[in-house]
């Protein structure tokens, strides 16, 4: 990410204290990572930790859009990657928290639905529309079947009639009305 950073102190206890380092991300450009991040997702690129860090704090580092602007674009984005149960339930925490700093009231609830609609939401989706692609497959194809039926029968109710079957036999036969039989 960068290598501006501060140390501070920390006391935990009486007899035990921590250094942490302060990474300042105001400094970081929102803008550029964003678009990198966007462009593995379009190529099909593995997202690395560091990715999924970024993204939730795109909104605290400059960005030539606002923070609400921001919040919500990852909040949508992070919905097209693939992650595993542990990051999503890391990743929903992050923005709730987003949601709450960033989000206007009035568009509070809207976004957590979007929040939580994750991959079942997706994958549940993604299966109804093979099942209507299956049904649909399936209906084209008996269409299908019932045209090159129809054909067949009447290519035979055609060298029947020339033989000099009677309409009547050739009905039976063929299961075609007699209107048809005369036409050909």
């Amino acid at each position: 990410m960068g290598d501006e950073k501060s140390i501070r102190k920390a006391k935990i206890g009486p007899e035990l204290e921590i250094e942490l380092p302060i990474i300042f991300i105001k400094k970081f450009n929102g803008t550029e990572i964003l678009k990198n991040i966007k462009c593995k997702i379009e190529k099909n690129i593995a997202i690395t930790e560091d990715d999924l860090f970024n993204l939730i704090f795109l909104p605290f580092m400059k960005n030539e859009k606002s923070e609400y602007e921001i919040t919500k674009e990852i909040i949508y984005l992070i919905n097209k990657i693939d992650l595993t149960e542990e990051e999503q339930y890391q990743i929903k925490a992050c923005q709730i928290l987003l949601i709450d700093i960033f989000i206007p009231e009035k568009e509070k609830e809207k976004m957590m639905k979007v929040v939580n609609m994750g991959s079942t939401f997706l994958e549940n989706y993604e299966k109804n529309l093979v099942q209507k692609a299956e049904q649909k497959a399936k209906k084209d194809s008996e269409k299908e079947y019932t045209k090159k039926l129809n054909e067949e029968k009447q290519n035979l109710a055609k060298k029947l009639k020339e033989d000099n079957i009677p309409p009547e036999k050739i009905i039976q036969y063929t299961g075609l009305s007699l209107n048809i039989i005369q036409k050909l």
